[in-house]
């Protein structure tokens, strides 16, 4: 979360405590978890580990993708094969593979739009 965004959160959980609205003090808080999860996204990307699942993930998709454009034909057993290893590698990418500057920038609009309709903005 950017200093501009953390400023609007801390306005916001002013402005609500001081209403006593407990539920969207709780929407507050949950975007705040969003916020942890985007910090730890980046710690955990930059492991070593983590980038070698990634390349191999995008390494196999790639691999099975020119194996099913090729002009050679595959039997059914080998294109159920390739399709099966594309979504596991689909299933992959989408667990390790999550963007922590786009998890980052959809807190910083959430927060922004939250600003908004309460007027700090």
């Amino acid at each position: 979360m950017n200093d501009k965004t953390q400023n609007y959160l801390k306005e916001l959980k002013r402005k609500y405590a001081k209403y006593g609205d407990n539920d969207s003090l709780m929407v507050l808080a949950e975007t705040e978890k969003f916020d942890d999860r985007a910090r730890e996204l980046k710690i955990y990307r930059e492991q070593e580990k983590t980038q070698e699942l990634i390349k191999g993930a995008l390494q196999r998709y790639k691999t099975c993708l020119y194996k099913l454009t090729n002009d050679r034909e595959m039997n059914s057993e080998e294109r159920a094969y390739c399709l099966a290893s594309m979504d596991w590698c689909k299933f992959t990418l989408d667990i390790v593979g999550e963007s922590p500057d786009a998890t980052e920038k959809t807190i910083d609009d959430l927060v922004e739009n939250y600003a908004r309709k309460a007027g700090i903005i």
